[in-house]
């Protein structure tokens, strides 16, 4: 009898520690070692992306996928996420580095020929499956605080040949301007920006046109 009390008990101790084991599981932080930052942000960006197996559409457009993202350090970027196609998708963050053209250009290289190269295991999951869902036009909202420069990735984990693009965070441009000015430029894809020069003249004809206004506003 005492036994089988014994059995019992140790049972009951399996369970129990299953139980907890499996709702550390449930509620600890999604991610792979990438983490957000506890401290305030200074501005606030909103992006609208449409969640579509073919790629991320920029302001839920077609012909605007995988778009380079440009965010000022400080930032707390607010994914707009609508599902489009009904296919089950999420969304992931991940740090490649500290700015530099050549990384860049090898990080658009690797985007099309080896995005898993680029999707690193250091990363953070923004919004889960379950939260986008499979439901055609469901909407939700995810973010993220980006402070360190450099460049990131974005991607769907399911999808990852297709939907993956690039974020790039900034603390340079600090004045509400050039702040605005950073952001003007979301491309039609990678092949758009291909290098940084044409991304550095495109930020320099965007100020440029805005210092215009400012002076005929002025």
């Amino acid at each position: 009898m005492a036994s089988n009390k014994g059995g019992v008990t140790f049972a009951l101790i399996i369970v129990l520690l299953v139980s907890v084991a499996f709702g550390y599981i449930l509620t600890s932080p999604t991610g792979g070692g990438l983490q957000p930052s506890k401290n305030p942000t200074k501005y606030t960006q909103y992006v609208n992306l449409g969640a579509d197996a073919a790629g991320w559409e920029y302001n839920y457009n077609t012909s605007l996928r995988n778009p380079v993202l440009n965010v000022v350090s400080g930032t707390k970027v607010v994914f707009n996420i609508t599902e489009m196609d009904g296919a089950p998708h999420n969304l992931y963050i991940a740090y490649d580095g500290k700015y530099t053209s050549s990384l860049f250009q090898q990080l658009v290289v690797d985007q099309k020929s080896s995005p898993k190269k680029i999707e690193g295991s250091t990363n953070y999951q923004i919004l889960s499956t379950a939260q986008i869902t499979q439901t055609i036009g469901h909407k939700t909202q995810g973010n993220y605080p980006f402070f360190k420069d450099g460049i990131y990735t974005y991607w769907c984990s399911i999808h990852y040949a297709t939907m993956v693009g690039l974020l790039i965070v900034n603390s340079t441009s600090s004045t509400s301007t050039s702040f605005v000015a950073l952001h003007a430029y979301h491309g039609e894809g990678p092949s758009h920006v291909y290098n940084q020069s044409t991304y550095s003249t495109h930020i320099s004809n965007v100020l440029v046109t805005l210092e215009r206004a400012i002076k005929t506003v002025e």
